[in-house]
């Protein structure tokens, strides 16, 4: 997976977590708000996976 296809996921996965936390907010649903929570967590959790900017594997001689 390269470094724009894990960008787009853990956007994707802020959003959705975002968007079920608001929605148990507006529910007064609190396991919807923990799942949302749960979720953004994920992301947060997904940023040190896979491949990171600015760093190169060694070159070969």
């Amino acid at each position: 997976m390269n470094a724009s296809a894990l960008l787009r996921l853990r956007l994707a996965l802020s959003l959705a977590g975002f968007v079920i936390w608001a929605w148990g907010a507006r529910a007064d649903n609190r396991t919807a708000m923990w799942v949302g929570i749960a979720i953004m967590g994920v992301a947060v959790l997904a940023r040190w996976f896979g491949p990171r900017p600015g760093r190169r594997p060694p070159t070969q001689d």
